[in-house]
């Protein structure tokens, strides 16, 4: 009710921009992060919220255009850095946390390289304090891809306090979201700064529409039930699927806290008797809806440097999420298993 009756009020008002709603919700997600120096600013995707990480941070303005990503990630991940005119190029995963594999990737550094932008998969911060080392070694932007992890922390500390910055998204399946789209860019001041004297007006175009921030903002207030929610389904998956032969689980990365986005299971069919699509027809015969997720992003993108890349592709070809929503009930996971 108080969703509709907000909304109702900017749509009388006729007022989509310039209220209050976008500023609390920006001040419910910097504190939810505890941000000091930083700020969270609230644009209109995850996607945008990327390509103005990598223009706030002048990634290729120096000439050295080429940004190391993980090709196991969502196409918006790429998206984004192609459409900064910078050329991604594809490292490999670890294969038990399912992220960016630091040493696959510091083996791709070259003098082109200008940044490293790692991805929070299914809400599993990277090896940060690892590639923060690297980072520094080699003098490059380091950029997270952390739109599925708000709520996730890494060492005890909240995601998007790492790096130059990181990139959030509010979209269709998220622990919070703004009416099916939204997205935050957490930066400090500068990097702020240096987006509002775009002479394009990139943040100002890409700003947060108000009837968005009301969701975003209400579903802020839920955040932590929601995390409740998701990682108990995650425990109970686990618990009575760890011991069926040949089927893998993502382990989370060390001193995280995750906030489960999605539900892995990584399908060996030697073992298990039956391969990752006969075991999603399977479960769609009883309603049960999976999602083969994500896809290897170079063979989408084809043409770009790229590494050995064998993980990725074993994992892009044997992993199926099970269901998981902010408002999954135990029960339903237990019927499901």
């Amino acid at each position: 009710a108080t969703v509709t009756k907000a909304v109702s009020g900017i749509v009388d008002r006729g007022m989509y921009v310039g209220l209050d709603y976008k500023r609390r919700f920006e001040e419910a997600v910097a504190k939810q992060l505890r941000l000091e120096e930083r700020k969270a600013v609230a644009v209109t995707s995850g996607t945008d919220a990327l390509i103005l990480l990598l223009r706030g941070a002048e990634v290729g303005v120096d000439g050295r255009d080429e940004v190391i990503v993980p090709s196991f990630t969502f196409s918006a991940t790429v998206q984004a850095i192609l459409r900064c005119g910078l050329k991604p190029v594809f490292a490999d995963i670890d294969p038990e946390t399912l992220t960016l594999d630091p040493k696959k990737v510091e083996a791709l550094i070259n003098k082109k390289t200008s940044a490293i932008m790692p991805v929070d998969v299914f809400g599993n911060p990277s090896a940060y304090d690892e590639f923060d080392r690297i980072a520094t070694r080699h003098k490059l932007k380091l950029l997270f891809d952390s739109a599925g992890s708000l709520g996730s922390t890494y060492k005890g500390k909240p995601i998007g306090n790492f790096g130059n910055g990181a990139a959030i998204s509010f979209s269709f399946g998220k622990i919070v979201q703004a009416f099916g789209y939204g997205g935050a860019i957490v930066a400090d001041q500068k990097m702020i700064d240096a987006l509002n004297k775009d002479p394009q007006g990139v943040l100002k175009a890409s700003m947060m529409p108000e009837i968005n921030a009301v969701m975003g903002y209400d579903n802020m207030l839920s955040l932590e039930q929601h995390l409740a929610n998701r990682q108990e389904a995650a425990r109970i998956y686990a618990s009575r699927l760890s011991n069926i032969p040949g089927l893998a689980f993502q382990r989370y990365s060390r001193g995280a806290t995750v906030s489960v986005t999605h539900f892995p299971v990584i399908v060996d069919e030697k073992v298990f008797g039956l391969s990752r699509d006969q075991l999603k027809w399977a479960l769609a015969a009883e309603g049960i809806v999976t999602k083969e997720y994500f896809p290897a992003q170079h063979r989408e993108f084809k043409g770009y440097p790229q590494g050995d890349l064998s993980e990725t592709e074993r994992v892009a070809d044997n992993i199926l999420c099970l269901p998981v929503w902010s408002v999954i009930d135990p029960h339903t996971v237990e019927k499901i298993t």
